[in-house]
């Protein structure tokens, strides 16, 4: 049986759905102009923040310092010191960098400047040179706390503790304060009633300061420059003028330290192989003796021929001594002019210890590598403040530290001269010692 079919209704098509006009996008500028006081409103905060924190964050200040490191040159042989210190794959200009943020150059420039001190006149902020310009000083272990210097009946001055509340010192007007590490005399006068001062922890200042210093090197020159940062442009060059002097200094301190122990290990060994020589021709002399095996006019023209070598040879040193000796006598008496004018083309003498140099036109000298090295440094250094007189004055902190670096290489050239000349006596005194057993032995 088949289904019964049934009749469909006829329905009418549906409508179109209408169009909704917020769901298409809309032009960006209508977007904006709709929200135009809500854009402005966020702009305006925005930038009234921001000078805001720009007006109240306190000013910073950069100085900079660019120091010259010489390190060994290709194909030189340098000290023994020096080869160890090139074992590995850091660079040298990159450990005289990390030497110039240690705590050897920071913490005296610390101490120096006294950086983990600050000091309010009357509330405004000093300096603690400003502050007490006849004497201030805070030593290292001076204890941290905040302290007031107040005036007293009588122009008397006393120094309270914050925390204590009563006076850790009393002086009369004029005396010096000195309490705990911290000495100071009171600024004359009666222009102020109060002087705060707050001292830090020493190694948290120096901490402090670390941070404040940036070192930058180049791998392609033997330059590092030394970057200081401070809320006052005075005290920023100061520091960077401190860290380049006191590096200096300590990089001085290690060269001479380095050249007096390889000076040392050279001499042992000398007395090493002079003693292992001794006990070698007593054997051979005692090994003759026994076996008879040297015959005597033999030993006779040998030691003559020996004699004659040992008196030439003993003359040579003895004219090379005495033209020595005449020389550095002749520039020890050269009367000495103020350091920098003969790089500034004055006359009347020579600056310092700049007379040292006529020493390297000794004719042995022109064949001593160590001579010919001090020489160039001293030349470079000398065309290095030459062209940075024509920028600053002789008193400029970097001119004066050129000025100190040439008279340690003048320096340094007296001192070898010194070294040779006391050579060469030792020299000669030996041989002549060898001429006197000779003419025993004949």
């Amino acid at each position: 049986m088949e289904p019964p079919i049934r009749a469909l209704e006829a329905r009418p098509d549906r409508p179109a759905a209408p169009v909704s006009w917020a769901s298409t996008p809309r032009p960006v500028g209508a977007v904006l102009r709709r929200r135009r006081w809500t854009l402005g409103l966020v702009s305006g905060t925005t930038l009234a923040l921001v000078a805001g924190l720009t007006y109240l964050k306190d000013p910073e200040y950069t100085s900079t310092a660019t120091i010259l490191v010489e390190g060994v040159r290709d194909g030189q042989i340098g000290a023994p010191l020096d080869v160890l210190g090139r074992v590995g794959a850091v660079s040298p200009v990159q450990t005289e960098a990390e030497m110039i943020r240690s705590r050897r150059v920071l913490e005296p420039v610390v101490d120096e400047m006294d950086l983990h001190v600050s000091v309010a006149w009357d509330g405004i902020p000093a300096r603690p040179s400003e502050a007490f310009p006849q004497h201030f000083d805070a030593s290292a272990g001076a204890p941290p706390g905040v302290f007031w210097l107040r005036r007293g009946e009588g122009g008397s001055v006393g120094l309270f503790s914050e925390s204590a509340g009563f006076p850790m010192a009393m002086a009369d007007a004029g005396d010096t304060i000195r309490t705990g590490g911290l000495s100071l005399l009171p600024p004359a006068g009666t222009g102020w009633s109060q002087i705060r001062l707050e001292m830090a922890s020493f190694p948290a200042a120096v901490q402090e300061v670390f941070e404040r210093v940036a070192v930058r090197t180049d791998p392609a020159v033997d330059l590092i420059e030394v970057s200081c940062t401070a809320h006052d442009p005075a005290e920023a060059q100061s520091l960077c003028d401190g860290i380049a002097a006191q590096y200096i200094q300590l990089r001085t301190v290690l060269q001479r330290a380095e050249a007096s122990s390889t000076a040392r290990f050279l001499g042992d060994q000398v007395d090493v192989v002079r003693g292992h020589l001794a006990a070698v021709e007593d054997s051979l002399e005692q090994f003759a003796s026994r076996n008879r095996i040297v015959a005597l006019e033999e030993q006779a023209s040998e030691e003559v021929r020996r004699l004659a070598e040992l008196d030439a040879e003993r003359q040579a040193i003895e004219h090379e001594r005495t033209a020595l000796a005449g020389l550095v006598g002749r520039v020890e008496r050269t009367p000495l002019a103020p350091a920098g004018r003969l790089a500034a083309g004055g006359g009347g003498g020579t600056p310092g210890s700049a007379r040292y140099r006529d020493l390297a036109s000794f004719p042995t000298f022109l064949q001593q590598g160590p001579v010919s090295q001090l020489v160039s440094t001293l030349v470079e250094l000398e065309n290095e403040r030459g062209a940075l007189l024509r920028r600053r004055t002789d008193s400029s902190p970097d001119v004066v530290a050129l000025d100190t670096r040439i008279a340690e290489v003048e320096n340094q050239l007296g001192d070898f001269a010194r070294t040779y000349l006391d050579n060469l006596d030792s020299r000669s005194r030996t041989l002549s010692a060898s001429l006197d057993a000779s003419h025993d032995r004949l």
